[in-house]
Formats: C-alpha cells, structure tokens, sequence
C-alpha cells in the first residue's frame, strides 16, 4: 500500500515488480534474438519479433499497473481495460472472495472486482485482500436505510496506460518496418 496526502493506493506490491522484471526480461531475449536474426541477415523477423514483444509488453504492463486508489470520496479501480470510479456512498459491501479476490457491491446490485487483488496463492500468507478489504470498509458510511436505487452506481470508462499504449505504438512502428523490410 502506497500513500500519498490526499490518496491511497492499494494493489499487491508484487504487480509492478513483476510486471517490469517480466518486461525487462522479455527484451533481454529480444536482444539475444536480435543478434541471431542479424547474424543471418533476417531484418524482416527481427522487427516482426520486436512487434510481438511489444504487444506482450503492453499486455504485462497493462495488468501490472492494475490498483484501487482511496480517494477521499470516491475509489478508483483500474483494471486492466476500464477503470471504475464509485462514490463510498453507493458501496452496499466489499468482502473477500472464496479465491482470495475482493468484490465491491453497490446499492443497485452491481459488482466490481478489482484485478490488482484477484485470487493469489502467497496472499494467505501477506493477507493484502484482507487489509485492502479493511481500509476500504474504513471509508464507507455506516447506513441504517439503503437506498434502492436503479441506475448506476459508478462510472466506467476506458483506462489510460500510457506506457501499454507505448509499447503498441512501437508494435506498430516495427511491424512496419518489418513489412518494408520484407517487400524491399
């Protein structure tokens, strides 16, 4: 858990570790392949592998930049597409999943499941849910009466990564170049 004055941030600390250890390793393979590729003079491989990488690369970091933010009133889950954004007022529950996850519910019967706190099998030994699940039951207010109500209880909207969307732009970019590279 991160804090900052007016937030808190809420994810496994082991997401962005892994996320960029895997992303640094995937271009320490690249390179060693890059050098064979060159070797036999493969240009157009070479750059359809710094394609694929890049892709991968954008989906690793994608889940690994997945969090909860506690904002003074409202949460802000990100996932790895959309990110949530649900007032505390409109959380009827938050509880821990049989796996381990955490499921959000708001008072018009709708359910978030933050990724950054899917099942996890070290987690029985961290317990990062239970405490996410914890600090975030802090900032609910306790109701007597529930509202019924019928529309939405958030807002969903697509997530910005802006180092995912990077790494698609340099897939792109190398892809064609390796299209050129093979027509010429």
């Amino acid at each position: 858990m991160t804090e900052t004055p007016s937030k808190l941030i809420l994810r496994r600390r082991s997401w962005p570790v892994m996320s960029w250890a895997g992303i640094i390793t995937l271009w320490a393979v690249f390179m060693i392949a890059l050098l064979a590729a060159l070797a036999r003079e493969d240009y157009a491989n070479a750059w359809f592998f710094a394609s694929v990488l890049s892709i991968t690369s954008a989906l690793v970091r994608r889940i690994g930049s997945c969090r909860v933010t506690l904002h003074s009133d409202f949460l802000l889950t990100d996932n790895t597409i959309h990110s949530y954004r649900i007032p505390y007022e409109n959380i009827r529950k938050v509880e821990m999943t049989s796996s381990g996850g955490i499921r959000i519910e708001t008072f018009s019967k709708e359910e978030v499941r933050p990724f950054a706190f899917g099942g996890s099998i070290l987690d029985s030994l961290f317990k990062t849910s239970e405490k996410a699940v914890a600090e975030i039951n802090k900032r609910i207010p306790k109701r007597k009466n529930f509202p019924k109500n019928e529309k939405s209880s958030f807002d969903r909207k697509f997530r910005r990564s802006w180092p995912a969307e990077s790494f698609l732009a340099i897939s792109a970019i190398t892809a064609a170049a390796g299209l050129i590279t093979k027509i010429i």
